[in-house]
């Protein structure tokens, strides 16, 4: 592939910094001219093929951006085999591209009306769809059936389709017009130019620096990925070091790829390595936060170390995510496996084979450092005896993601051990011998835990996520945890015993999901808690005034069926989103503080809102949704003026809305589906932003003023056949 300019996000689409492409203009224009962009009658796909590291992904993304100003809607998806490995992959793919297409920020994906309008809508729009690294068509036709298309002629005439793939035979059995651009190697004027702006920050060097980036560019092989991270590793270096590392290279075949990004790899020092083999090894497509949050866990200097990598084009970020290309973490993997040649297991142990070992066979374990087991299916055997880590003394991180067999009693954990995370975990109580001086963060989801009882320093502890341990009773002893910043109590419904003073804590986050207490108490500041969360609590009738807890920044509760009090909240100057739903016995809430942005208040027993809901002009979502009981809203909710999305559905007690509900000038999306309105006022009519109206079983609406032929209206039979509204609805 050919480079004209080159930008970080031309190897990796999520880079901005500007950097140049050599000689694109004529591949952009190749594909352009497969894509028959001004052919309007066809809906077409278009695939991008070559090995990795070719540059497919670039090509895409700069064919995307030149000719989407073409279209009604586009979307680039970056990473698609990365994205579906995951647990909600699919969905969350559907969400993205249907979001990005039709521009809706809040649309509900899944709500029953949403698929007959999502597939209206896509088969009157010229839409790019760009899907970068597709593994086979059955990935592609699952996307597409994902998002209501039975196939790529659902989108509306003179749409596009690229995807980019390794496997040229991707495309055979689609059944539409198409065409495959193979991405050929760089030619060596160009893979010159891309590696001496790499290197040297200019396109033409002078002297001996020239036969150096000849040197270079014939072990290349004419790809940009091995051009680009080698160009940055040499940049800036003695030329004695560029020489030895050069020197390396004796043949000019593909294999060679390997070696030039091995040398990159040499040159990372101190935390970097290990970063870097954590990524390659069970990090790899995992959030920023997540990563980091372990990488510190693990005694590093986690966001140095990341940016590092990145600025030597060794991992990128890309919607906050940590991701690699596929040759430089076949790279690291092969670095890790290449110690079993010195000691009989290697620092990191992640394939099924290697873990089951290590735990058989426990000798020779003591530089296991990292050991993550996360298979899709139980179809595999795990047993753990009381031995299995006994000489595992380096071991700082411990993910077991499946079911395994171990003994009543396990014996022994490593005290070295930073990052506890083990699903399903068998046993009532962790081991009595292990301290957890060391520990950092502690997750045992959906574990058979009982008590949690602890007798030691807790001083580097930060974070305890206990969700789904049902049998869960007591937790014993956090005092000494006194740098905690985060409790996840969710589903953890037989809890009955927290035993700690919140006062001595640094808490930030508090998830409180099943457990059962009548009243929650504090008496001291809570100055670092920024957002609690409380839900199926059954027994819980008061919150306390939360003043205590100056930056709240977000409150959430759920299913507090008896709750009929929540203290003043009004001074909370930071508070941006209060959720209370399912709270049927709440009747009243106080002054909410005029800084929130998101109001949810869905299911609860809210009679009347109070007049000074009109301050709130930062809010921007506001849910009423199955109020019962709500009969009325005051004039003042139309002083809304950054009001973008309105739920009324379910309000069977509503009758009509405030004469002047023009007002809400911001507003986008109004649900008043299945509301008890008789009409709707004229002024609604001035909402040049309303896209989304939804009036479906509404059994008592008569009058209807006449709305914009381009405002989406979402009804059912039943009002087409009122003569009050039925002529306004077959006409629009």
């Amino acid at each position: 592939m050919n480079y004209s300019r080159m930008k970080i996000g031309d190897i990796y689409p999520s880079g901005s910094q500007d950097l140049g492409l050599f000689g694109i203009d004529s591949r952009v224009e190749e594909v352009e001219s497969l894509l028959c962009i001004k052919s309007v009658n066809e809906v077409r796909m278009i695939g991008i093929w070559g090995v990795g590291g070719i540059g497919k992904t670039t090509l895409a993304n700069e064919v995307s951006h030149k000719i989407m100003n073409n279209f009604d809607g586009h979307c680039f998806i970056s990473n698609v085999r990365e994205r579906l490995s995951k647990k909600q992959g699919l969905k969350d793919l559907r969400s993205k591209i249907l979001h990005e297409i039709l521009g809706y920020k809040d649309i509900k994906i899944y709500s029953p009306c949403s698929d007959d309008f999502i597939r209206r809508k896509l088969k009157y729009m010229k839409v790019l769809l760009v899907l970068d690294d597709v593994l086979t068509y059955v990935q592609l036709k699952s996307i597409l059936k994902e998002c209501g298309l039975y196939s790529p002629e659902s989108f509306g005439s003179g749409s596009r389709i690229i995807v980019t793939y390794r496997d040229w035979r991707m495309l055979e059995n689609v059944k539409m017009k198409n065409d495959i651009y193979e991405v050929l190697p760089l030619k060596d004027n160009e893979a010159l130019q891309v590696f001496n702006w790499h290197a040297f920050g200019r396109n033409n060097p002078q002297g001996e620096i020239v036969q150096l980036s000849k040197k270079a560019v014939k072990y290349a092989h004419g790809v940009p990925l091995a051009l680009v991270v080698l160009g940055s590793e040499l940049k800036s270096k003695p030329k004695r070091y560029q020489e030895n590392a050069l020197s390396k290279f004796k043949t000019s075949t593909r294999l060679e790829i390997h070696k030039m990004l091995r040398i990159c790899f040499d040159g990372l020092r101190g935390d970097e390595v290990k970063i870097f083999l954590d990524i390659a090894c069970f990090l790899k497509g995992e959030e920023r936060d997540c990563v980091e949050n372990f990488l510190e866990a693990s005694g590093f200097h986690a966001s140095n170390g990341i940016n590092r990598l990145i600025e030597k084009y060794l991992i990128t970020e890309e919607e906050g995510r940590i991701s690699m290309h596929d040759l430089l973490q076949q790279m690291g993997q092969e670095i890790v496996f290449e110690e079993k040649q010195r000691q009989r297991h290697q620092s990191r142990l992640w394939t099924y084979k290697d873990v089951r070992e290590a735990f058989t066979n426990i000798r020779g374990t003591e530089n296991v450092e990292a050991i993550s087991l996360r298979l899709d299916e139980n179809v595999f055997t795990i047993n753990i005896s009381p031995e299995s880590f006994i000489d595992m003394n380096k071991l700082r991180f411990l993910q077991i993601h499946h079911k395994v067999h171990c003994p009543l009693d396990l014996g022994y954990l490593p005290n070295t051990i930073r990052y506890l995370d083990w699903r399903y975990y068998p046993l009532s109580h962790l081991p009595c011998n292990f301290n957890p001086q060391m520990l950092v963060e502690l997750h045992l989801h959906e574990s058979q835990l009982q008590q949690l009882v602890w007798n030691q320093s807790l001083e580097n502890l930060r974070r305890i996520d206990l969700r789904g341990s049902g049998s869960l009773i007591k937790i014993s002893n956090l005092d000494m945890a006194y740098n905690l910043e985060v409790i996840l109590l969710i589903d953890c419904k037989s809890l009955v015993e927290i035993g700690f003073s919140i006062k001595n804590l640094k808490l930030a986050e508090l998830y409180l999901h099943g457990p059962q207490f009548e009243e929650l108490i504090w008496n001291k500041p809570l100055e670092y808690l920024k957002r609690i969360f409380l839900r199926e609590n059954y027994s819980l009738i008061r919150i306390p005034d939360l003043f205590r807890a100056p930056n709240l920044e977000v409150i959430v509760i759920h299913c507090c069926i008896r709750l009929v009090e929540i203290g003043s909240i009004k001074t909370l100057k930071k508070l941006t989103q209060l959720d209370i739903r399912g709270c049927a016995s709440l009747s009243h809430i106080s002054e909410i503080p005029r800084s929130i942005k998101e109001l949810e208040l869905s299911n609860s027993g809210i009679r009347q809102i109070p007049r000074t809901i009109g301050y709130l002009t930062h809010l921007r979502k506001l849910s009423f949704q199955h109020c019962k009981s709500l009969e009325s809203l005051p004039n003042s909710i139309c002083n809304l003026i950054s009001l973008e999305k309105l739920n009324l559905s379910k309000c069977w007690s509503l009758k009509k809305l405030p004469y002047n509900f023009g007002n809400l000038e911001a507003l986008e999306e109004l649900d008043a589906s299945s509301s008890g309105l008789r009409e709707l006022p004229f002024s609604i009519q001035n909402l040049k932003n309303l896209k989304i109206l939804n009036l479906s079983g509404c059994k008592d609406l008569e009058f209807v003023p006449t709305l914009s032929p381009n405002l989406q209206v979402v009804t059912d039979s039943s009002l087409h056949s009122r003569r009050s509204i039925g002529s306004w609805l077959f006409g629009h």
